[in-house]
């Protein structure tokens, strides 16, 4: 049986571990070759990770599996690096089809105690490195002729905000007006962009709820899992999904829907308008939605 994304050239990134590596396993099961890559460091993007290249396992269980994949040990914020992983696609399976900017790090700080270096950091990963591998894939594609799909990875915190994540925050909503734009300028060359916002048990969530509240239940692990964010992607970079682009979908075991701004009905001012009426208005549920926000709506 054919599988979604046979003749497919993906790349990866932060693909050696937790959703990243969930993303690879079942592209390369659904025929796609692979580069993934992942630059082997701690949550905190301070150190490396114990034992060998995190990418080189992945890697090794796709082959042990009957399907292609090479490794790519580099650095998505450093323009040279992120480069390189474009031209290993191209080195090793002639063409690149997929991008998923998946790579991210934590520094979970309160805001007022946040140094630049902890704010730089993770805007360079998040924000900065899929850039420069959008930018890179999205000329690639329009070299080659044949279109493509790219993905950024944003998540609710960008819609809602979360204490300790003003860096992670900034970054994850910068990346849905970047994705949008994308999906414009590459409608005529046949790219699509979208962005996934996906909730299961990542090295990332683990690290910070380690740091914040103790060690992550087993029911927790149970509720979780990767499947729902893994199918999500699947078929979003898949030829199924071809209308969709400039969207913006969460995907978890529980729920995979589409995630957008909405906006109020409104207060239309005129000359002699004054506070009092938009808070009347306010009152009237025109100016504002009903009651306090739900973050609930969007997790």
């Amino acid at each position: 049986m054919a599988g979604l994304l046979d003749g497919k050239v993906a790349l990866i990134t932060g693909a050696g571990g937790g959703v990243g590596r969930a993303y690879a396993l079942l592209f390369a099961q659904e025929g796609a070759a692979v580069v993934v890559n992942d630059l082997s460091v701690t949550p905190e993007g301070n150190g490396a990770a114990d034992g060998e290249h995190m990418a080189d396992r992945v890697v090794a269980e796709i082959r042990a599996a009957g399907g292609m994949a090479v490794a790519n040990h580099g650095d998505v914020s450093n323009s040279d690096d992120a480069q390189d992983m474009i031209d290993a696609a191209v080195r090793a399976f002639g063409k690149l089809d997929i991008l998923v900017n998946n790579a991210g790090i934590f520094r979970e700080r309160p805001f007022a105690e946040m140094s630049w270096e902890d704010w730089t950091s993770v805007i360079d990963v998040h924000l900065h490195g899929s850039f420069l591998l959008a930018q890179i894939a999205f000329r690639r594609f329009i070299q080659q002729g044949t279109g493509g799909v790219i993905v950024n990875t944003t998540s609710r915190t960008a819609l809602r905000g979360k204490e300790l994540q003003a860096n992670y925050a900034a970054a994850k909503g910068a990346l849905i007006s970047l994705t949008n734009t994308i999906a414009l300028e590459g409608r005529e060359h046949g790219i699509r962009a979208v962005c996934v916002s996906p909730r299961g048990l990542t090295r990332g969530w683990e690290a910070a709820a380690m740091t914040s509240a103790g060690a992550i239940t087993q029911a927790v692990r149970d509720r979780f899992t990767l499947h729902g964010p893994a199918l999500a992607l699947l078929y979003l970079v898949s030829d199924l999904a071809g209308e969709h682009s400039g969207k913006t979908f969460f995907a978890s075991d529980e729920k995979i829907s589409e995630v957008r701004w909405e906006q109020a009905p409104g207060f239309v001012p005129h000359a002699n308008s004054t506070p009092y009426d938009l808070a009347r208005s306010s009152a009237q549920d025109e100016l504002t939605y009903p009651g306090a926000f739900d973050a609930n709506r969007i997790s």
